[in-house]
């Protein structure tokens, strides 16, 4: 009984940690964002961009934790209830990777990565 209360808790941490960098990336997007629009200085503009970029490889790496989870909890106990998870999970990666590739793009052509 407690082995299974584990194994729900780590769920519910591991969704908890994707779903707030994902929020938190989208909240330096829209800083960002707003800084073109209110004109912020460079330095503050790479320093959203280098965070977008490490919150959407940490995304990555979180969303796949949590499909490597999931399939373990699949393959473990059986059913189909967790492909949708995994399919959850599939598509923050994908929006990480999107994030963290917009992100680095932007700082090689702003030339901040110099």
């Amino acid at each position: 009984m407690t082995e299974k209360k584990k194994k729900n808790l780590f769920s519910l941490f591991i969704m908890i940690v994707s779903l707030s960098a994902f929020v938190l990336a989208l909240l330096v997007l829209v800083c960002y964002a707003a800084g073109a629009l209110r004109e912020f200085t460079d330095d503050v503009q790479l320093f959203f961009l280098r965070l977008l970029a490490f919150l959407g490889f940490f995304l990555v790496l979180v969303s796949l934790c949590g499909m490597i989870h999931n399939g373990y909890r699949l393959a473990r106990e059986g059913g189909f209830r967790f492909l949708p998870g995994m399919g959850g999970y599939l598509v923050l990666g994908i929006l990480g990777i999107f994030l963290a590739v917009l992100a680095s793009f932007v700082l090689v052509i702003s030339g901040g990565n110099a």
